[in-house]
């Protein structure tokens, strides 16, 4: 399966909701294995390098497909999701 990967704005403020980050780019080689890898890790690091503000997090092909910007990283079970769906589970 390519690497993905989805880059996490964090969210250092709110310790007490389930945000864990915003999506704020995402990726996909389309290369398996450590080629992939090593893709995305030089993509990262050369844009993404400030890891005070921001955190990365694999993601497979379908959620590359389906994941857009601005969806969350819930911190209940570590999955991306839209803010609706997080509040949905919450009441």
């Amino acid at each position: 399966m390519p690497q993905g990967i989805a880059i996490i704005e964090k969210n250092n403020m709110d310790t007490t909701s389930r945000k864990d980050g915003t999506v704020v780019e995402k990726y996909i080689t389309g290369v398996d294995g450590a080629e992939g890898e090593e893709i995305l890790n030089n993509l990262v690091s050369t844009n993404w390098s400030n890891t005070d503000k921001y955190k990365t997090h694999s993601i497979t092909e379908q959620e590359y497909n389906t994941i857009e910007k601005g969806w969350v990283l819930d911190r209940q079970d570590n999955r991306i999701k839209t803010r609706e769906a997080i509040l949905a589970t919450m009441f």
